[in-house]
């Protein structure tokens, strides 16, 4: 992942991501943004991601999510919640400042 910060995620917050796989397209949207930077570890950056999608379920692997202003990203993407609407997918980022 390029070093995007979570203040550019923040701002992207109920933006769509998209993903393509296999020819087909899988919209995400990012629908939350969280910190969890710590006070003990401070040059570490730490948050994660919440999008939310109505497309079939994707398995936890890395996709390139692509978006209009922060581009292409690499993120490993875990179903965390889902029923027969909507799926929900997190990516965590724990990195060095």
């Amino acid at each position: 992942m390029s070093q995007i910060s979570q203040e550019d995620f923040r701002k992207a917050v109920q933006t769509n991501f998209t993903v393509e796989l296999n020819d087909q397209h899988f919209n995400l949207q990012l629908i939350e943004c969280s910190d969890h930077t710590s006070k003990d570890v401070p040059d570490f950056e730490r948050f994660s991601l919440l999008f939310e999608s109505s497309d079939p379920l994707l398995l936890q692997s890395t996709y390139s999510l692509h978006h209009a202003d922060l581009g292409v990203n690499d993120l490993f993407l875990v179903p965390v919640h889902g029923d027969d609407e909507v799926v929900q997918y997190e990516a965590v980022i724990n990195r060095q400042k």
